[in-house]
């Protein structure tokens, strides 16, 4: 009668509403209690109220979430980590290094093949060889030959990752060279840097090209992220390396694409885009190209756990130049050039600025450099164009609230289970924490490779040891 009884109260039934129910439950059971049914009686003033338990309201069933003081310090100093750019940088190298070592071990490595971005870089070895006096700005009458060289092996596209943006002696032969590969029909996009709402790129006063017969695009890009269009329509400002992909991509479709040519008076980018833009429906892969939609608007990553010679081939100049080394030349038709500077700082867009950051780990991982260009970053971000390899990161200070959910209903769990006399040891509970833990990492290595979703593991996987081991100093356990 008891147990039936307090059921019935723990259902918020009133005293009167429980009591009959365990009779009910007595009289069905006759056989075993006759005429016990009979004896359980409710004696109350007539105008008293019954006694109920009344249910919790809402927001004290969320208090059971709260964490206490040790929680709560571990909680808000994860938290604070996660916001801080440093502590994210750090994090985010060490994870693509992870990254790089399960690739590496699940042979998840991408086949050996023709990378699409061939990068001719201008290194220290080519100045040397060539003998040029002048570095900054990058000495013009050599981009010259460069460009000449790359007509004459009927290069179909060829980016320029060089400011062009004063006006320089040679000026006049670069742009001769320029305008003989636009007679080819040879796309020539330039680099820009961002000024507000407008890109600046070759400067209208050296006379090297026309926004009618080539492009340019911004190169502005933080160098873990893979920059996205600004608009959806790409033609006021568009990323370089997503102008790179997207005409590669329309040219590979055999789209009536317009042409470079000395004589047009329209601007060529916004006709190619528009062009692109209607020929986009009929296309699989420029659907997906145009317009770049991302969940919640979070920035795709740079892949540095791909192997660099998976992504491009890098050629130095002076082999362009080189008869000799035509042989490894053989694939330029049909790859994307780049021509880029090295991480010499007389190479750079800013006198003793290189263009150039430190290696990510992952990148040590499979080569041995001593510093990462920006053209390679773009060549990066190019492949990641072209083979929609788009890794979504998930912000860490969600998964650290996620993680602080998790781990108080884990404890929850817990107490639960310590209530209905189920004994859970301390080892039982940090094993089963610890392991938890672990398949959670293997499920986001995986999920990084298969699904291009980065879910952070060391910071949620903190957060959540905090909430284990906290409740294992309560001493609670027999």
């Amino acid at each position: 009668f008891l147990r039936v009884f307090l059921q019935g109260l723990g259902q918020h039934l009133d005293v009167y509403a429980a009591i009959q129910l365990a009779r009910d439950f007595l009289h069905t059971h006759q056989s075993l209690y006759p005429s016990t049914a009979l004896i359980p009686s409710l004696f109350c003033h007539p105008g008293a109220v019954q006694f109920r338990i009344q249910p919790r309201p809402t927001p004290d069933r969320w208090r059971a979430f709260l964490p206490n003081w040790i929680e709560a310090i571990a909680l808000g100093t994860i938290f604070t980590l996660s916001l801080l750019t440093p502590v994210q940088d750090r994090l985010l190298d060490a994870r693509l290094l992870a990254q790089s070592y399960y690739r590496n071990l699940t042979r998840q490595v991408p086949a050996q093949t023709t990378p699409p971005i061939a990068l001719i870089q201008i290194d220290e070895t080519s100045i040397q060889r060539q003998g040029i006096a002048q570095h900054h700005p990058i000495d013009r009458p050599y981009l010259a030959q460069l460009i000449n060289r790359l007509q004459q092996l009927r290069t179909p596209m060829i980016a320029v990752d060089v400011l062009l943006d004063t006006r320089q002696p040679g000026d006049s032969l670069l742009a001769d060279a320029v305008q003989r590969a636009v007679k080819q029909q040879t796309w020539l996009i330039f680099a820009a840097m961002l000024t507000g709402d407008r890109e600046l790129g070759v400067s209208p006063m050296t006379g090297i090209a026309s926004p009618n017969w080539t492009m340019q695009g911004y190169t502005d890009a933080p160098p873990a992220f893979i920059e996205l269009p600004m608009y959806d329509t790409c033609e006021p400002t568009c990323p370089f390396s997503y102008l790179l992909a997207l005409l590669q991509t329309a040219r590979l479709s055999a789209l009536q694409l317009p042409q470079p040519d000395l004589r047009r008076t329209t601007d060529l980018r916004t006709d190619l885009l528009r062009q692109i833009s209607a020929d986009s429906s009929t296309q699989p892969q420029l659907r997906r190209l145009k317009p770049i939609q991302t969940p919640l608007g979070l920035q795709p990553l740079v892949d540095f756990s791909i192997p660099p010679d998976r992504i491009y081939h890098l050629i130095p100049a002076w082999k362009l130049l080189d008869p000799k080394q035509a042989d490894t030349l053989r694939d330029l038709p049909e790859q994307v050039v780049m021509i880029a500077g090295s991480c010499d700082e007389r190479l750079g867009f800013t006198l003793l600025q290189p263009d150039c950051v430190s290696v990510p780990m992952a990148t040590t991982f499979w080569s041995q450099q001593r510093g990462l260009t920006g053209g390679e970053i773009l060549a990066y971000m190019t492949h990641h164009y072209l083979t929609q390899r788009l890794v979504i990161p998930i912000p860490d200070v969600w998964m650290v609230g996620l993680a602080g959910l998790v781990g108080q209903g884990f404890v929850m769990l817990r107490d639960r289970r310590k209530l209905n006399r189920r004994r859970l040891s301390p080892y039982a509970l940090l094993g089963g924490a610890v392991g938890a833990i672990s398949i959670y990492g293997l499920v986001s290595l995986q999920l990084f490779l298969s699904g291009s979703i980065l879910l952070p593991w060391f910071l949620p996987s903190s957060v959540f040891l905090a909430y284990v081991s906290s409740d294992l100093k309560k001493n609670q356990y027999d």
